[in-house]
């Protein structure tokens, strides 16, 4: 069910792939111009390739996750968990943000000691900050601390950890890697005709970067088809050939 309704009296349009194997529905919202932070009954804030509610940074030994919120929120408004599966932020009246980390099976089924992060290490902070419209706001921060190198990964892997950056995907020989939340995941590879459908109705679209793009962040593209994926250029093309 969705979180928010779509007016009755109005058409939901479709648009089929020339090859049958897709079909977009583009449903209109009962309120224009308002912002859905989630589409489903149960989802979690900014999954299903929507924007997500934070900014994340990887590096070799964390990741951090950064949550802008309002001035006014406190401390007590703010909860936290952080557990070997995944996490769970709640900030009363704003966001509800639920993710479950990625595993890697081989290096799991290897060691009873593996673990995504070190929970007790890792931690949480609300600091106050200044936004990029130049208002007061709080910066909530998350800092997932990873485990340390494995003996295998010391003496066998040069070092290299076997985490979300280094897995292979199955029935492929391009780039390594998988986002750090399986909620991220482009499970079905629908990222591209999601993009090519926003793009080719408003104009505009949320473009995450690839798990592979290590030193790229996730962009709005407004007006520049240019800018998107060769593939969701072609589906653009497609689309706008199939709805005319």
């Amino acid at each position: 069910m969705l979180v928010f309704r779509v007016p009755g009296s109005t058409a939901i349009e479709s648009i089929r792939s020339e090859d049958n194997t897709a079909v977009v529905l583009v449903l209109p919202k009962q309120t224009w111009g308002h912002g859905w932070k989630r589409l489903f009954e149960g989802d979690s804030d900014g999954v299903r390739c929507m924007q997500p509610a934070y900014e994340q940074f990887d590096s070799e030994d964390d990741v951090l996750l950064s949550f802008e919120v309002p001035f006014w929120i406190d401390v007590e408004d703010v909860r936290v968990e952080i557990t070997e599966e995944g996490i769970e932020v709640e900030v009363r009246n704003e966001l509800l943000v639920k993710r479950t980390f990625w595993r890697n099976v081989e290096a799991e089924a290897r060691s009873d000691e593996y673990r995504v992060v070190d929970v007790a290490a890792s931690s949480w902070q609300l600091e106050d900050d200044i936004g990029e419209d130049g208002e007061k706001c709080k910066l909530l921060s998350l800092t997932l601390v990873r485990p340390p190198l494995t003996d295998d990964e010391i003496q066998w892997k040069r070092g290299i950890r076997e985490d979300n950056r280094q897995g292979k995907r199955a029935g492929t020989g391009g780039p390594r890697g998988f986002r750090f939340f399986v909620d991220d995941e482009d499970e079905h590879g629908l990222e591209d005709y999601l993009q090519a459908a926003c793009f080719l109705e408003s104009g505009k679209t949320w473009v995450p970067a690839k798990p592979w793009e290590r030193e790229r962040d996730g962009v709005w593209v407004e007006g520049q088809v240019q800018l998107l994926s060769k593939e969701a250029q072609r589906l653009v093309a497609m689309l706008s050939r199939e709805s005319s």
